[in-house]
């Protein structure tokens, strides 16, 4: 196909600079290396260069500039909602504010939990727990709900991990599963440590179902 196009083009008039082969199919490595080696020949010899375009370099191109995605793709075009947004859209905004990343989900992600940390940075965790298992916080959409379901599940296990292996330490304002009493007496006994696994395990079982649900609504909610 390259080489075929090359052999029409050498006749142009006037003579090319840089000659592109677009195509619809996808991305074929051997083929972008092929015609990378081939231009890279070509111009030792002072001819035009040759590049390959799949269909990939094509869409993104296209969704650099709206005006010029929508001329091809009109159905695309974000309609506006003349009612407000849909049922789906206020869940995933409130959910997005009650599990919000930079207070709770960046805790649960980087944080090791052999240490103390802020009782307020996971009350979000049981105030979801509690309350997000009534129909009306359902997602219409039943991929979105089986998303809910997951993370729904994942919280609940890590919200009764966290009741039930740590305890307030301080001034009250923060939590550990290394209580005060036992800070004083020494070490940290093998419970304290096999509890700062589970909740560490538990943790990390969680932020990764947040992640891939949080994601899947702004594709399917957000225009």
């Amino acid at each position: 196909m390259v080489l075929d196009e090359v052999g029409k083009a050498e006749s142009f008039k006037p003579e090319l600079d840089h000659l592109y082969v677009v195509t619809t199919g996808p991305t074929d490595k051997v083929l972008q290396e092929f015609a990378r080696e081939l231009s890279e020949s070509r111009e030792q010899v002072s001819k035009f260069k040759v590049s390959v375009l799949f269909w990939n370099d094509v869409w993104q191109d296209l969704t650099l500039d709206e005006v010029r995605l929508f001329q091809p793709y009109p159905q695309l075009r974000p309609t506006a909602a003349a009612n407000g947004p849909t049922h789906d859209q206020r869940l995933y905004e409130e959910l997005k504010a009650l599990l919000a990343f930079d207070l709770t989900i960046r805790l649960f992600r980087d944080h090791d939990f052999g240490g103390p940390f802020s009782r307020a940075a996971i009350r979000p965790v049981f105030e979801f727990h509690d309350t997000w298992d009534s129909p009306e916080r359902e997602f219409i959409d039943p991929e979105l709900q089986e998303g809910l379901a997951n993370l729904y599940a994942a919280g609940g296990r890590l919200a009764e991990a966290l009741a039930m292996r740590t305890v307030p330490v301080g001034n009250g304002d923060f939590a550990s599963v290394f209580s005060d009493n036992q800070r004083a007496r020494g070490p940290r006994p093998p419970d304290v440590i096999e509890d700062a696994r589970v909740l560490n395990d538990e943790a990390r079982q969680f932020v990764p179902v947040y992640e891939h649900f949080m994601r899947r609504c702004r594709e399917k909610l957000v225009r």
